[in-house]
């Protein structure tokens, strides 16, 4: 490993890295990365890299540090280094102001992904295009801007308490957990400019989101998807920026399936494309592409930029017609593979639904009244299919099945005319009948008799 330590005009930082980058990744980190540690430069304040027991036996000795630097770069686990920071405050019953530092991971070249004259071009993350002086300069920049950072980081708080409550005060906490989780597994990009002369393309922003935790994909479908009522609230563009590679590889020729791809490719750092048949997946990832889009263009009203994906939509959204009502041979996210799964038919028909309201968005052809009455008998066969009794079944015409039906938030979302109110209204009192009897409903998964389905969770 290497280090350094650097001063500004205002702030000092260490950086640390390996010596030979990979740009592989080992247990979920990649290696082609430097990791700051950065503080404000001022009295009182004292650094030292060093092994790290000298350095922690100068400051117990001293209460300071001594600004040396090692320069005798070695493996991490010999005579392990340490990189320090130590301020000074002297004898003080409570501060005036806060003693700021920052952590920061940060990669020159993030990904390679399709585009470009030649099929594939690298990205580097957004926020170097606002810093040509260089990483010194964005971290002046965020250090100095805690205090504002602060103020405005505690506003959305506020503001996310404030209204979640008012659906649930037991689960509001949570609703700003979650916020944190999606916007820290995004990078937003740019394509990596040639050189330090030339300009950088900011009109070409494209984001990515890795499948932390379970697999290496590249802006795995549904996993956008789960997150896009909180892209929505905080920033649409940002929904549609995680789109746009995905739209723009299947837009190519090196895509030619007539349903939406589950990814970018297993590897995100290769984020280049996956056209292998994933037909399996085409009613699941059709319906969320076009749910997404046309969510994005009903609330931004930014039909412009969806416009050059107009043929790739309605490629999807005939796929739809034709094999959204019955599943046959369709896995749901869930892990689902049963014929007739009432919620996956339900996201399908949405996204026929989608595609009238997109084609309504981009001027008006014909098209639009075609998928909203396509959708439209479609949502009055679901009706009659998947409703029994009380409740809205897993598999059709199995009374005895139920799960949660997740995809009414997208109907109520685009579609809020399109199904019968009702249901989604028995629906809800058939939930709240199931919490009644000590059912937790965020465990439920499926309760039905198919092997292929999990059992009901819940005590």
């Amino acid at each position: 490993m290497a280090w350094n330590t650097t001063r500004t005009s205002t702030s000092i930082y260490h950086d640390i890295r390996r010596r030979s980058g990979l740009a592989l990744d080992t247990y979920d980190v990649a290696e082609n990365a430097n990791l700051f540690y950065a503080t404000l430069e001022g009295a009182g304040v004292t650094r030292q890299t060093g092994p790290f027991s000298e350095v922690r036996q100068a400051f117990i000795a001293n209460g300071a540090l001594d600004n040396s630097e090692d320069t005798a770069f070695r493996a991490a686990l010999v005579s392990p280094p340490v990189l320090a920071f130590a301020v000074d405050l002297g004898t003080v019953q409570s501060t005036s102001s806060p003693v700021v530092w920052a952590i920061g991971h940060v990669r020159e070249n993030l990904l390679t992904a399709y585009g470009g004259s030649f099929g594939s071009e690298r990205r580097a993350s957004y926020f170097w295009s606002q810093y040509d002086a260089g990483i010194g300069a964005a971290i002046d920049a965020f250090l100095a801007d805690f205090s504002d950072a602060k103020t405005r980081a505690e506003q959305l708080d506020e503001k996310l308490r404030k209204e979640a409550s008012g659906v649930s005060t037991e689960y509001a906490d949570l609703v700003s957990l979650s916020l944190r989780q999606t916007m820290g597994s995004i990078e937003i990009t740019l394509p990596q400019r040639l050189s330090t002369r030339t300009s950088w393309n900011t009109s070409d922003v494209q984001a990515f989101a890795r499948d932390n935790g379970v697999s290496k994909r590249a802006n795995p479908v549904e996993v956008i998807y789960a997150a896009m009522p909180a892209l929505l609230y905080l920033n649409p563009s940002i929904l549609f920026y995680l789109l746009k590679p995905l739209l723009n590889f299947q837009s190519s020729q090196r895509y030619q399936n007539a349903y939406a791809s589950p990814d970018l490719g297993n590897d995100y750092l290769s984020a280049t494309g996956n056209n292998t048949n994933t037909k399996p997946l085409g009613v699941e990832h059709s319906g969320n592409m076009l749910i997404m889009a046309a969510a994005y263009g009903i609330q931004t009203k930014d039909w412009a930029s969806l416009s050059p994906y107009a043929g790739l939509f309605k490629t999807w959204a005939d796929f739809l017609v034709v094999e959204s009502l019955h599943t046959k041979q369709q896995t749901s996210t869930d892990g689902l593979t049963s014929e007739n799964q009432s919620n996956l038919a339900l996201k399908g028909i949405l996204g026929v639904y989608a595609m009238s309201k997109i084609r309504e968005g981009l001027g008006a052809t014909g098209e639009e009244k075609y998928f909203l009455d396509q959708a439209t008998s479609l949502a009055k066969q679901w009706e009659q299919l998947a409703v029994m009794d009380d409740h809205i079944t897993s598999v059709y015409g199995q009374p005895s099945t139920w799960g949660l039906t997740y995809n009414v938030f997208a109907a109520n979302l685009i579609a809020p005319t399109l199904f019968t109110k009702k249901i989604f209204r028995d629906q809800s009192d058939f939930y709240d009948k199931q919490a009644a009897t000590g059912v937790y409903l965020w465990l439920v998964s499926y309760n039905v008799k198919s092997a292929d389905i999990p059992r009901l969770s819940g005590n």
